[in-house]
């Protein structure tokens, strides 16, 4: 299943960022849509070797030109919680998603290029990356609930925004203890299918909470992500209390 990003280089990283602070890099890839695989990355300024980071894929409309990490939502969340962020910017060719290929397809799944990605970051710069904080529209967020079944030991909390379908599990102790929320607008088409997929998510994730947003389409609305990390801050707080206890 991970096989199409296997034996990937490091590519070095490009200056840019309108912050100044984001770290622009690429990785190459045996995944026909991500030859190049860019991802954008900011550092907490804590002197703790051991982070919290916050993770977001776009759809499958994503380029490297969106610059998600580059807004006053994400660097205000990032400063004011003292958290890393990391975005990367898969994408899908007309080709590959027409053949199943694509990333959101569980064949051509992208997790183990995150893991890589994050090994990397971890390695140049000394630190320990302990929780994981995921957020994702479309088939990004396809990508999070993915993430979420395969490799759940360090998340704490997902947010998907309209998304598809994903693979099949069963409830594990790791899975259980994630808090996972899944939003959509009333008027996406995708909308009355989220609602039946709940009814079997929960079996998986307990803590799963659903949102709808009235009156929106296929998208992922300012208001819905400031909701999100609003949520996202009030979890990374007690679990730095809990840390201390």
């Amino acid at each position: 299943m991970l096989g199409p990003f296997e034996g990937f280089t490091a590519k070095k990283k490009k200056k840019g960022g309108k912050s100044g602070n984001i770290i622009r890099k690429s990785i190459k890839t045996k995944h026909s849509g991500n030859k190049t695989l860019y991802y954008d990355y900011l550092l907490s300024k804590t002197e703790s070797k051991n982070k919290y980071i916050l993770i977001y894929t776009g759809g499958v409309k994503t380029t490297e030109n969106d610059n998600y990490l580059n807004t006053k939502a994400f660097l205000n969340f990032a400063k004011n919680n003292d958290v890393m962020l990391l975005t990367v910017y898969f994408k899908h060719n007309k080709k590959s998603f027409k053949h199943r290929k694509s990333y959101q397809y569980s064949k051509a799944w992208s997790g183990d290029a995150m893991k890589n990605i994050i090994k990397l970051i971890e390695d140049e710069h000394g630190i320990n990356i302990t929780k994981y904080f995921l957020m994702g529209h479309s088939g990004g967020a396809q990508f999070v609930l993915r993430y979420c079944i395969h490799f759940p030991k360090k998340i704490i909390a997902a947010w998907c925004s309209a998304p598809g379908n994903t693979d099949q599990a069963t409830r594990s102790k790791d899975r259980a203890k994630i808090h996972l929320f899944l939003s959509c607008g009333t008027k996406d088409k995708r909308y009355p299918f989220i609602k039946t997929f709940i009814k079997i998510a929960k079996h998986v994730f307990p803590k799963l909470q659903f949102l709808p947003i009235p009156g929106a389409g296929h998208h992922f609305p300012l208001k819905a992500k400031k909701a999100a990390l609003e949520i996202f801050s009030q979890l990374i707080t007690k679990e730095r209390e809990s840390e201390k206890e």
